[in-house]
């Protein structure tokens, strides 16, 4: 098999939540993929993405592997997370993994600082510095979570998840689609596709019931994110489930 080039996407069950406490490094920066700090670096090594990247081959750098989640993170985040990734960089040999989440979740931006950042039920995550604009956020936010509960959202993830299932056989990007404990979100999908009679078995899942990773209470937090012997077993089951489909995906 050759080297794999990993890119990983979700929420904080990808990202590292309860592992670690703060979405924010001490400079009051986001710890994405791209935050250079130690603890950022040390947070990409425990996590299942840098785990799972070593088990394919990789060294361990953003040479090998990205692991593009943030905690309070978005499907719609992921989305454009992703494909705006592959369309600025081509690696070779790449793999993507998405790890879908609760659908009433969404992103703002910031206009003053052009950047984004998270938000999920009535959790707003901003900097310091942008803590004056919370009640007008807040009070956004709480009036589009209503629009949301009340519209068809499991239909807006069945687009979304459309929407990259497209992108990458469009652009041949081998992926795995699956969701970490948020199994119910996938259950209302399949519903959903077999009222609307859509298809639900175009997309490459993660062949787990429901596509979905459940883990035993000793591998994650009261919380149910993953410990750091959850992300080792996360790791394992996808490295499985990869040599099983490389054959598939021309990678020997």
């Amino acid at each position: 098999m050759k080297n794999i080039f990993l890119y990983a996407n979700g929420c904080s069950r990808t990202w590292g939540g309860e592992l670690f406490h703060s979405l924010f490094d001490k400079n009051d920066n986001l710890l994405d993929c791209y935050n250079p700090s130690p603890i950022n670096k040390a947070r990409l090594q425990v996590t299942w993405p840098g785990i799972l990247s070593k088990k394919l081959g990789g060294d361990g750098t953003t040479a090998s592997f990205i692991n593009n989640a943030m905690g309070c993170g978005s499907n719609e985040r992921i989305l454009r997370t992703t494909t705006n990734f592959f369309l600025k960089n081509k690696p070779d040999n790449p793999l993507a993994i998405i790890q879908f989440t609760d659908p009433i979740r969404g992103e703002y931006y910031d206009e003053d600082l052009e950047k984004w950042y998270p938000w999920k039920d009535n959790c707003l995550v901003l900097p310091r510095k942008l803590k004056n604009k919370h009640g007008k956020l807040y009070k956004c936010i709480e009036e589009y979570m209503v629009l949301v509960k009340y519209s068809k959202q499991y239909y807006v993830l069945y687009q979304q998840m459309l929407a990259l299932h497209n992108f990458f056989k469009s652009n041949n990007i081998p992926y795995i689609f699956m969701s970490i404990y948020f199994d119910r979100i996938i259950i209302e999908v399949e519903k959903m596709c077999k009222k609307e009679k859509l298809p639900m078995d175009i997309f490459n899942f993660i062949k787990e019931p429901h596509g979905t990773i459940k883990l035993d209470k000793e591998y994650v937090f009261p919380s149910n994110h993953p410990n750091e012997k959850g992300h080792i077993k996360i790791a394992d089951i996808l490295y499985n489930e990869i040599q099983l489909l490389a054959k598939y995906w021309q990678y020997h």
